[in-house]
């Protein structure tokens, strides 16, 4: 329980910085001005607040009644890395110029979203627990996010979330961005599987020693 208490813990840190910095920067990026409130959903419009929200709901399934969901766990594991990767590798694609990227209290959060929580789970091994099938489900809550979230914010505020989701920007490097955030969920999903094989036959080896 430790893993998912100090989890559980920046997860919610994260989230209320996250409203902070919205508040903070209201007038900034507040572009829907006949809706001066509607900066409060900007910490629930990116892919990464997604993957600290379901952070959230998986450490605190776990804390509240002491057992895995593997659906739950499979969802945050794929989506957490995905966004941690998918950050690293895009990171010119998806920040917006107008981040202070040098203050260390968005060095610190940045860490926190984009790194800090899938490693954790690493460490957590033992509750890393779901079946191969179930990568399916963070597939189609990716797809989802970004069809009922994502588009609509863009139809209503005229802000693309991310830099690269703009109108000006050429349908290929949409695309060739979006295909990979789908694979590497497959391929994250096949590496957490083959993490936990290897733990539980060293587990076992351990055993006979």
């Amino acid at each position: 329980i430790m893993f998912e208490k100090l989890i559980f813990f920046i997860a919610i840190l994260s989230r209320i910085d996250s409203y902070i910095y919205s508040y903070d920067n209201r007038e900034k990026h507040n572009k829907h001005k006949n809706n001066k409130y509607l900066y409060l959903f900007i910490p629930t419009t990116r892919y990464t607040d997604l993957s600290i929200i379901l952070s959230i709901l998986w450490s605190g399934y776990i804390i509240l009644f002491n057992e895995i969901s593997n659906i739950l766990t499979c969802c945050t594991w794929c989506i957490s890395c995905n966004a941690s990767i998918g950050y690293w590798i895009f990171r010119g694609d998806i920040l917006s110029n107008d981040i202070n990227k040098n203050t260390l209290r968005y060095k610190v959060f940045d860490s926190i979203a984009h790194g800090v929580i899938p490693t954790i789970m690493i460490l957590d091994i033992n509750n890393l627990q779901y079946n191969l099938y179930d990568i399916i489900y963070p597939l189609l809550l990716s797809i989802l996010w970004l069809i009922a979230v994502i588009m609509p914010w863009y139809m209503i505020t005229n802000d693309p979330v991310y830099p690269f989701l703009h109108k000006d920007v050429p349908l290929r490097k949409k695309l060739s961005i979006c295909g990979f955030m789908f694979l590497n969920t497959i391929f994250i999903g096949f590496v957490g599987k083959l993490i936990i094989f290897i733990n539980s036959n060293i587990l076992v080896l351990l055993k006979y020693l």
